[in-house]
């Protein structure tokens, strides 16, 4: 029943109404001086059992399948298998390393964008990933998957819940592919 149910909402690029509400707890970052600004806090998104399965399925298939074709960069580190904070400190320390023998100057620019997965928007999300040649299927189900969300969150016993307008869920399965793209 659940592969016919997952094929059913893939070949419809719809998901179930109860599937698309995230519970969204705040865990506190750390090293904050204070908590009493939102920003003190990591927004997470607890999303239904039956969406994450159905996601992790997406994602194997996308890296599996289009990617394999179309790689991201090779200098891609973030959320790629076998790659790691490390691994990009490797290959910029082998870089400079190199430079230097060679008696030239390294030069490196660092970029960090505040609230990355916050922000982005659901359009640039969905065409990058036609762009990449992803099936129209499953770029139909992503963008469904994106803006058909509900969140809710509770703080002092009031429960309110809003539809996202934009960003990837932190904590969603697909989100780190869908943020690389």
């Amino acid at each position: 029943i659940l592969c016919e149910l997952f094929r059913a909402s893939l070949a419809f690029g719809y998901i179930p109404q109860p599937w698309r509400i995230s519970r969204v707890v705040f865990i506190p970052k750390r090293g904050r001086a204070s908590y009493s600004n939102a920003r003190a806090f990591r927004p997470i998104s607890l999303s239904s059992f039956l969406l994450k399965t159905l996601e992790r399925l997406v994602e194997h298939h996308i890296r599996k399948g289009t990617l394999q074709g179309n790689p991201l960069h090779r200098k891609q580190h973030a959320y790629q298998s076998g790659k790691s904070v490390e691994s990009a400190l490797h290959q910029l320390v082998s870089r400079i390393e190199d430079t230097l023998d060679r008696k030239e100057i390294a030069l490196a620019a660092f970029l960090d964008i505040e609230g990355a997965f916050d922000r982005v928007t659901y359009e640039s999300m969905v065409r990058a990933a036609r762009i990449r040649g992803i099936e129209p299927t499953c770029c139909r189900w992503i963008n469904h998957m994106l803006r058909s969300r509900r969140i809710q969150s509770r703080i002092l016993n009031v429960t309110q819940e809003i539809t996202a307008t934009r960003g990837c869920p932190q904590g969603g399965v697909l989100s780190p592919l869908l943020w690389s793209l």
